[in-house]
């Protein structure tokens, strides 16, 4: 398969997605984590090469016949690309859009978008909010993102990143996924074996509603499904 995506490279592949009920292919490249960049940022770091990221875009069938012509190039279209200064989160799609965002570290923002492959040849920009998120949920036409509560380093909060308010503090390591009423969050349990102790919050009434121990967890975005094993 041809390797260059844009002015990066497949070789450097981190995810893909089959999008639009197998009509679109979506990858992501950039082996290097958001919180890595940022250190780096931090630190004026400019040694270390690997910090570009890419999030492209093909029909399946045009990929097809590139492969099977042979063809020197594949007609990728670049939805974002990240540099040293931001990271770049891949939410996922939900069967209606696929959701990312960009990190940008000099501006302390966070911005958001959706792509609709039949809908629009380019990514459309959703919003933007402040601060440094450690991650970026999104489901039901809902954007939340966590990160350290101010003041408080044990804590997590989760914010509706529309409203710009946080509508949820937890004592765990962060968020697994969130909707218009419920949150799901874990952390490991000091003394634990095996797994995470994931905790399901009604975060409108913010009340707890159950708490697992001791398993691992998966929550797969399109059918908006949470699995516990």
């Amino acid at each position: 398969m041809p390797d260059p995506v844009g002015t990066d490279s497949l070789s450097r592949l981190q995810d893909a997605w089959l999008f639009d009920d197998g009509r679109a292919f979506i990858v992501k490249t950039g082996r290097i984590q958001w919180w890595e960049k940022q250190k780096f940022w931090e630190v004026h770091d400019v040694e270390y090469t690997d910090q570009i990221e890419t999030l492209a875009f093909c029909p399946i069938d045009e990929l097809i016949r590139c492969v099977r012509d042979g063809r020197p190039a594949i007609p990728w279209t670049v939805l974002a690309q990240s540099d040293r200064t931001s990271a770049l989160y891949a939410v996922g799609e939900d069967g209606t859009c696929f959701a990312f965002a960009i990190q940008h570290f000099p501006w302390n923002r966070l911005q958001t978008f959706q792509f609709h492959p039949t809908q629009a040849a380019a990514a459309v920009f959703v919003g933007e909010a402040e601060g440094i998120f450690k991650e970026v949920l999104y489901c039901d036409g809902m954007w939340f993102g966590s990160r350290r509560a101010l003041g408080r380093q044990e804590r997590m909060e989760l914010v509706d990143l529309a409203a710009r308010r946080t509508v949820l503090q937890v004592s765990d390591w962060g968020f697994v996924a969130a909707d218009r009423r419920h949150a799901l969050s874990y952390k490991r349990v000091p003394g634990s074996k095996r797994g995470f102790q994931v905790t399901l919050y009604d975060w409108v009434d913010n009340k707890k509603i159950q708490t697992w121990k001791n398993r691992y967890f998966h929550y797969d975005l399109k059918s908006n499904t949470f699995l516990l094993f």
